[in-house]
């Protein structure tokens, strides 16, 4: 006859690792949920200013103008890198 604390054994073992399991997917869950965008692809408006050889207003303006977007980290404004950089170079004109 087995021992039915072997088998109790067996089954807390089991259940402690479904319930790790389950942690597990919470968590990644919750950092999908909180997923924002990579810090290093965000700029301070100084960042961005001085990528674009401007003044700060001047970046207000364009956020202002709805060429840029910006992004609230918290309390602090940051700007997408891209964004920044697709300013930087208007696109071309189409030939003749």
């Amino acid at each position: 006859m087995e021992n039915p604390f072997l088998e109790l054994g067996e089954k807390l073992n089991q259940i402690e690792s479904i319930l790790h399991t389950i942690r597990e997917e919470q968590v990644l869950s919750k950092q999908e949920r909180k997923k924002e965008p990579n810090p290093e692809n965000l700029l301070t408006k100084r960042e961005a200013a001085q990528l674009l050889n401007v003044c700060t207003s001047t970046i207000d303006n364009y956020a202002r103008a709805g060429e840029l977007t910006r992004h609230y980290v918290g309390r602090v404004v940051r700007f997408k890198k891209a964004e920044v950089l697709a300013i930087a170079s208007p696109p071309k004109k189409p030939t003749r």
